[in-house]
């Protein structure tokens, strides 16, 4: 039966005005963005990986994946969330600092100018002499990896002595060292992007920081389409580290425009200089030292749990199943994270307005909650759909089943796993730093626990890993929201105070 023209104009009608009402707020509009240019990086991701189930041979194949390993390593223990998640709470606070001494009067519309003036130029130093430290302490230890990248790649954790024969029978075990050596210049460009992210964020040009995902897929789709079959990894490798940097460059650029500026005296490595702004900003140093290495811990128990996971997988001889499985759910929480990045630092700029905070961190988090049960959901219906795409491209070897088991059990687990990733970014804007660290740790314990008791017990290795990351979740953020509402009883009591 055939829609009525009217039904249909009535339909279209009522989604144009959901859609206008929706990005008629600046900040749902952000969101919007950042869905859609995940949206975008994810079906070049899937393209990505059609072009090399077509175009490369298996061993190729696990050639990329295998020189991967080591720099993506670096980027997750390193880079990944830790460095923006340190930087821009501080950073904030730096630019919204109108407190200074030479002031009076900070009503007058003069000093406010002067102010800005000030903290502007107090967040570029801030900020110079952290890329500073970060591209040099990420040269030096990609060095080390270079020079000894040899005997680490035959370590069994990173390569498995059948990966190692296979590719000397091959005789493509100098192009493993060459791609592996090309690709330890990204965690560089990714260390670059995240201090450069700041300015980003804080204007709230969203649509600059999610350019980074499709970028970097086309310049590898482009690597394996120019590539022939004896240097398709070396320019795979290439075009990856060339789309880093186009993304670095376009990062640089929008952070110029809105007031950042590369100090060369600093970069030249002037000591006097350097010792003056550090002892002008210690505070600040001390502080973002102190919440990266916190922030380091949490991403350590999340590889910890990961390593668990793996030698779980493999032994029950499901780990193609699981692997597949949770790449799908996290797919579909990589999309979910849009409202989480967006709200982060609208929390960073308004945590000294109390009043202000607690309205966006509230906001946001009801947000969280009903952008991720719709997308659960959305997830939970199309997963079988993706299977059966999946199959088609001869990616599923294993049994279905327990691939669409992992996926629904750990999609469903992300109205928990995206409620986590908010309240810590609140702690880590609060300067509660050591409570997702010890939140992590628990977490990771009842981990461990849990999939051990279900391992000697002989339960499906699929359906135990599955459930212990989400109950690890649910336990997080039962745990946290405690922490969270004694926060929000100390507010009302004080708000209260102020009243009378």
């Amino acid at each position: 039966m055939f829609i009525s023209k009217n039904k249909a104009e009535k339909f279209l009608n009522l989604s144009k005005k959901i859609i206008l009402r929706f990005t008629k707020s600046k900040t749902n509009l952000s969101i919007l963005i950042i869905a859609f240019f995940t949206f975008i990086s994810k079906g070049l991701g899937f393209l990505r990986q059609i072009i090399i189930y077509q175009k490369l041979d298996p061993i190729t194949s696990d050639l990329l994946l295998a020189s991967d390993r080591i720099p993506n390593l670096l980027i997750q223990l390193l880079i990944s969330g830790a460095l923006i998640s340190s930087i821009l709470p501080i950073a904030s606070d730096i630019l919204n600092n109108y407190k200074s001494s030479n002031n009076s009067d900070l009503n007058t519309k003069d000093n406010n100018i002067k102010d800005k003036k000030v903290n502007l130029k107090n967040l570029n130093q801030y900020l110079n002499l952290i890329l500073l430290i970060v591209i040099s302490s990420l040269i030096f230890i990609s060095s080390l990896v270079w020079i000894f990248l040899e005997p680490i790649l035959h370590l069994n954790w990173v390569t498995s002595k059948q990966i190692i024969e296979l590719f000397s029978q091959k005789v493509i075990l100098s192009d493993y060292y060459l791609t592996t050596r090309i690709l330890l210049l990204g965690p560089i460009f990714f260390g670059i992007q995240a201090v450069l992210n700041v300015f980003i964020f804080i204007k709230q040009r969203f649509w600059i920081y999610s350019l980074a995902g499709p970028i970097y897929n086309i310049g590898f789709i482009l690597g394996l389409l120019i590539g022939n079959s004896q240097n398709v990894a070396y320019t795979t490798s290439l075009g990856s580290i060339i789309a880093l940097f186009i993304t670095t460059l376009i990062y640089y650029y929008d952070s110029y425009k809105h007031g950042f500026r590369i100090n060369l005296q600093i970069f030249k490595f002037n000591f006097n200089l350097l010792i003056k702004i550090y002892q002008k900003l210690k505070k600040q140093f001390t502080l973002t030292a102190f919440s990266f290495l916190s922030r380091i811990l949490v991403l350590d128990t999340a590889v910890v749990g990961s390593y668990l996971i793996g030698s779980i997988a493999i032994f029950g001889g499901e780990i193609t199943a699981v692997e597949i499985g949770l790449s799908i759910s996290g797919t579909f929480f990589v999309i979910l994270t849009s409202q989480i990045i967006v709200a982060f630092p609208q929390m960073a700029l308004a945590k000294k307005n109390q009043i202000k905070f607690w309205n966006i961190f509230r906001l946001n988090l009801k947000k969280t909650i009903i952008w991720t049960l719709f997308i659960s959901f959305l997830g939970l219906i199309f997963i079988p759909i993706l299977m059966q795409i999946l199959d088609f491209l001869g990616k599923t070897s294993q049994n279905q089943k327990a691939i669409i088991l992992a996926a629904q059990i750990t999609t469903f687990g992300l109205v928990f796993r995206s409620i986590r990733l908010i309240i810590e970014k609140y702690f880590f804007v609060i300067n509660k730093i050591l409570l997702p660290v010890y939140l992590s740790l628990i977490s990771l314990i009842f981990q461990i626990s849990l999939t051990f008791i279900l391992h000697i017990n002989k339960i499906d290795p699929v359906f135990n890993i599955s459930l212990g990351l989400v109950i690890t979740n649910i336990i997080y953020v039962f745990i946290a929201s405690y922490f969270v509402y004694q926060d929000w009883k100390k507010y009302q009591s004080k708000n209260l105070l102020n009243s009378n």
